[in-house]
Parts: C-alpha cells; structure tokens; sequence
C-alpha cells in the first residue's frame, strides 16, 4: 500500500464570516437549523501537521502530533472551556518507520519525493469556519453550552467524518420559531430530543450515545473528565508503535475521506474507513 501526499489549499476562517447571516437569521425566517449541518459534520475541512519541519527532525526527536488529529479542542476546550488540552509525543522513529512501511512519497504532479513529506502526519481538521459558527451560535445565544456540547461530544473521538454525529442530523427540523413560552435554542432543543427519543434507537447507536450526554447532571464536570482521561489515554497510547501505526492510517483515511469527491487528487487504494476510539487505539469506522 502506497501512500501519496499532494500539495493542496488550505482554507481559513475569519471572525466576521457569519455576521451578516445571524443577522438575518435573527430578523427573517431563514431556516435556522441549517447551520448546524455545519458543526456537526465539519466541512469544509482544511489540514493540518505537525509544527515540526521534517528537516529538523532527529533520532531522538520527539514529534508533537496535531492535537485536532483527536478531539476538536477549539469548540469543547477554548470555545465551551470544557478542561485544558495537553500535547501528544511520539518517537520519531515510529514515525519514520510508518513511512517506509507504507513506501509514502510527495509530489505536485512534476516534482517526486520519496519519504519525509515537508512537515509531517499531513491530516484533516476542523475548519476556522466551523469553530468560528459555534462560538457565534452561542454569543448569539441560538445554541446553548450544553446543546452544543452535547453534539460536539458525541463520538468526540473523531473530530472530522464521524458518520455517528452525522447520523444525528435527521434529528434537525426543518425550522424552528420562538414563542412567548421559549427561545429559538429552546424551541430547537425540544424538538431535536424529542426527534432522537422517538426513534428508539439501540443502545450502542449514536442517538443513544446523545441521549446519554444530555441527560448527564453535572455535564460539565463529567464531560471535563472524560475529555481529559481520553487524552491521558492517547499520552500512554503514544509509547506504542502499533498504535501509531493507527494513527497514521487513521489521518490516511481522513485525507483520502477529503478527497473522495475530487477525482483530480490521488487516492490510496485498499484502506478502509477508520476511526478513532475512546481507549486512543483505531478501530474500523461504522455508521451507527
């Protein structure tokens, strides 16, 4: 299996990207739900690496992995102040050793390169865009902290492409009004919950996984800690080269997931969908 990496563009964010929509959204009858398609499924999805260049790396390097490679820390740790992030070290030898066993090279269609590509583990994260509609969301009080915490969390693991919290977007009316009795993120809060309650859905599904996070009394605390062991188990994780071998096909999968819908990048063949799981190791993504 062959892993190619292309040089690609990277989109960003700005603060005032969402001023005039909510603006309108608050004095129209524009749908208000949609957005929302946003945050939960994270597209457009730029990239990220490490802040390392790969010429700098050494033997004894110890290489700082892109923390949005795991959770998305902007929302939940800076945006919802859902506990403190931490950094993830690998041995660069792990590393070097995954780009020889999946034989990886560079190129920008005339120029090759085989091994280190410029700065290493090239993945998907989450957009400036997307962060930047949560916060503006709650500023603009049409979500709530713990609304949208509560979708952030589930499988918060995998912070891009989680087919489960895409799963939850069926939930979403198709618009929703204030009353006398409730606000626009009340209204929008009912109605989802009683949408996920309704389906009955399994106890290992993602509308369960939900219902199990809002009904969570101190939710703040507990999400907090569960934040926290998930990164504390990604620290110990990091000492195993088997598991960072699942990493680095994990944030493949994510790229080629990027690109399945344009035909002008390369795609590796043969590697299945994956996903990150609770316990730091990678797993083989389903839907539900």
């Amino acid at each position: 299996m062959v892993f190619v990496h292309q040089e690609s563009e990277v989109r960003i964010g700005r603060e005032d990207l969402f001023g005039d929509l909510f603006g309108d959204l608050l004095l129209s009858n524009i749908p208000f739900p949609r957005p929302l398609c946003q945050v939960i499924t994270n597209t457009p999805v730029p990239q990220t690496t490490t802040p390392l260049a790969s010429s700098l790396i050494r033997d004894e390097t110890m290489l700082r992995l892109p923390l949005s490679l795991f959770v998305n820390q902007t929302v939940l740790c800076t945006t919802l102040g859902l506990g403190t992030t931490d950094d993830i070290l690998i041995y660069e030898t792990d590393y070097l050793d995954c780009l020889l066993r999946y034989e990886v090279y560079h190129t920008d269609g005339c120029f090759y390169g085989e091994g280190k590509v410029p700065f290493a583990l090239l993945t998907p994260e989450p957009a400036c865009e997307n962060t930047e509609l949560t916060d503006v969301l709650l500023r603009a009080g049409l979500i709530t902290p713990r609304f949208a915490a509560c979708l952030t969390m589930t499988d918060f693991c995998n912070p891009t492409f989680s087919p489960r919290r895409a799963a939850l977007l069926r939930y979403f009316p198709e618009s929703v009004t204030a009353s006398a009795m409730q606000s626009l993120a009340e209204v929008l809060e009912t109605r989802f919950v009683e949408g996920v309650r309704a389906a009955h859905a399994g106890p290992d599904s993602p509308e369960a996984e939900f219902l199990r996070l809002w009904e969570t009394e101190d939710w703040q605390n507990d999400f907090t800690r569960r934040i926290a062991a998930y990164l504390q188990c990604l620290k110990v994780a990091a000492r195993l080269s088997t598991v960072v071998e699942g990493w680095f096909r994990l944030a493949e999968s994510r790229r080629v997931h990027r690109y399945r819908k344009h035909t002008e990048f390369p795609q590796t063949p043969g590697l299945p969908a994956l996903r990150m799981l609770p316990d730091g190791t990678v797993g083989t993504c389903q839907s539900g």
